[in-house]
């Protein structure tokens, strides 16, 4: 399985992060990031571990999610492709999964 990674990632990547660093320190902040894209590396080992997003289900494109704390790890299956599409903290709105 081949990961594909987003632009849209890498910037709710970089929200987060800054988000973070108002209350954690860098290391923790580091260990938060390691953690999520280990999971990423676990999703590829097993791509239909996470749940089907009911947030996204009317767009018709199959995403999927994986919980990790407060995060939610949003993916595609396409083919042999797992397209990261967002790390999304789920205590924001749910409408904002959609922006």
């Amino acid at each position: 399985m081949k990961l594909v990674v987003t632009e849209h990632v890498w910037s709710s990547l970089a929200n987060l992060a800054g988000y973070w660093s108002t209350f954690r320190a860098s290391e923790l902040i580091d260990q938060q990031v390691d953690a999520l894209w280990s999971r990423v590396d676990r999703l590829l080992q097993h791509p239909t571990a996470g749940q089907f997003e009911d947030q996204l289900h009317d767009l018709g494109l199959g995403h999927r999610r994986w919980v990790l704390g407060g995060l939610k790890i949003v993916y595609r299956i396409v083919e042999d492709r797992l397209i990261v599409t967002d790390f999304f903290d789920s205590r924001q709105y749910l409408r904002h999964m959609k922006t």
